[in-house]
């Protein structure tokens, strides 16, 4: 899987990972396309059974992925990307070990 850069911040993370890490603590906004592409670039990589495409739109898809990994990882399943999920993708994104 090939997933575009946000920003650069490749000392953070594992060499061979396919996604950046974007910094946003919770969206107080509409979330960009980019953004969007990022949240499911992680959650393909902390789901080994996550293949959605990743369009950079919220779709059905991502909002199930991202219930799944919450669930999956002890959150409160309630499919927001607030600072808790945000963080906890990101630990098993460093971990290179998915979820479920």
């Amino acid at each position: 899987m090939l997933c575009s850069p946000l920003v650069d911040v490749a000392a953070a993370q594992p060499a061979s990972g396919p996604c950046q890490y974007a910094p946003w603590s919770s969206w107080h906004r509409p979330p960009t396309a980019a953004e969007l592409r990022q949240l499911q670039c992680e959650l393909s990589y902390a789901l080994s059974d996550y293949h959605g495409p990743i369009t950079g739109v919220f779709d059905q898809r991502t909002l199930a992925a991202l219930l799944r990994f919450q669930t999956c990882d002890g959150l409160a399943a309630d499919g927001i990307y607030g600072p808790r999920t945000q963080a906890e993708l990101y630990r098993v994104y460093l971990s290179g070990q998915p979820v479920c």
